[in-house]
């Protein structure tokens, strides 16, 4: 099998392992949530969890399908794949993203730590939803504009 099959493989494999574990993740949120009267946690993260998860493995697999009709733009994207130049700005923008989600993790901590105590305010349910939600959205961002910027500059 040449390489170029064995990645196409294993994007379709992870592709489907990503959409199956997503969707029992969602299963499996919705249940506790219906299920289960008091949990130290909120069944909510399960089902967001699984959603993330099959989102991935779908995108895997639209990849995928449009690879197999598209002989050209499957060469070229397992080119793009090894390609010295993108892999170090995808590790560049990747090192950025952590970076900003470190940061606002930090950030997070100890305002929640600061608050126990009583020297900030207390975080509503909604800023600390708006906060979860910017712990993944914020990174990407960065990731995302890093990305661009140095695909522009280098």
């Amino acid at each position: 099998m040449s390489s170029g099959r064995r990645w196409f493989a294993r994007q379709l494999r992870l592709g489907w392992w990503l959409s199956v574990g997503g969707v029992a993740l969602v299963l499996a949120g919705i249940g506790l949530d219906r299920l289960a009267a008091k949990l130290s946690f909120d069944p909510r993260i399960v089902a967001g969890l699984g959603i993330l998860l099959l989102g991935l493995g779908l995108s895997f697999l639209l990849r995928a399908w449009v690879l197999r009709h598209e002989e050209q733009a499957a060469r070229t994207l397992l080119a793009e794949e090894r390609d010295e130049r993108s892999r170090m700005l995808r590790e560049r923008a990747g090192s950025r993203a952590y970076g900003v989600s470190a940061l606002l993790s930090w950030g997070g901590l100890m305002w929640a730590s600061f608050a126990h105590i009583g020297y900030l305010p207390a975080l509503s349910d909604d800023a600390h939803w708006n906060l979860l939600a910017g712990l993944v959205i914020v990174p990407f961002l960065v990731y995302l504009v890093s990305f661009v910027a140095d695909q522009q500059r280098y």
